[in-house]
């Protein structure tokens, strides 16, 4: 199949379907070797092959398809590379956050998440005040996913973040609560827990567990004697 591909004596997109149907990572580099046809069906059609047998050597060619004019192209691309945790589309997936719509946002969102680079914290903590709701949690999810990285001054950007949640609305904040909690996971800083004891207020349920979420992901001996101290008030 992959030598009748190459001579284009058959028709191609009954050959690349053949040819990711039947599984074999063999058939990868001829795939990839379509991602720059002239053929959108083509491209996509070699996109869509790929899914049984994708591996890390795809993430160049799939970090280029994000330049794509195509949005079937990109997006297929975007899952792809979100699959392979491809740190090499960091940076790419950033910037195309910065020019997408709200749907392919979320997706390149949601890759970088899966992802889990620690280049990309700046932007998690941007996305924790969107408007929307999905990429709010896709965020702290984000955030989530950091856990046990090397990340730089994590104490200082968590308390920076501590500022940030108060300039916010209600459901912006209750994502930055959980937010500082998997920042600081197993971990803990004064200002930080201070702040996510204060919003364990049982008048709001919504940031009583969200701070809850927050506290209980940091590591302090003062959490327990400050939880056992609310247990009584419970309902």
């Amino acid at each position: 199949l992959i030598e009748q591909l190459q001579l284009k004596r058959l028709p191609r997109q009954l050959l690349v379907t053949a040819i990711g149907a039947i599984g074999d990572p063999r058939g990868q580099r001829a795939l990839l070797g379509l991602l720059d046809d002239p053929s959108v069906d083509i491209r996509i059609g070699a996109l869509k092959a790929l899914a049984k047998i994708v591996d890390g050597r795809a993430a160049e060619p799939l970090t280029r398809q994000l330049r794509s004019p195509n949005r079937r192209v990109r997006g297929l691309a975007i899952s792809f590379l979100g699959r392979l945790q491809a740190r090499t589309a960091t940076l790419p997936l950033i910037a195309l956050l910065g020019k997408a719509d709200l749907e392919e946002s979320r997706r390149a969102a949601a890759a970088l998440a899966t992802i889990g680079d620690p280049r990309a914290l700046d932007k998690a903590i941007e996305l924790l005040t969107h408007r929307d709701r999905l990429l709010r949690r896709t965020a702290v999810q984000a955030i989530a996913n950091l856990q046990g990285k090397r990340l730089p001054k994590r104490k200082e950007v968590a308390r920076g973040l501590v500022a940030l949640c108060k300039r916010q609305a209600h459901d912006v904040r209750a994502n930055c609560l959980q937010a500082l909690g998997n920042l600081l996971r197993g971990s803990s800083d004064p200002e930080v827990l201070s702040y996510l004891i204060a919003n364990l207020q049982l008048n709001d349920h919504t940031l009583f567990l969200s701070a809850l979420d927050g506290v209980s992901a940091m590591q302090d001996p003062r959490i327990v004697d400050t939880l056992a101290s609310r247990i009584p008030d419970l309902p």
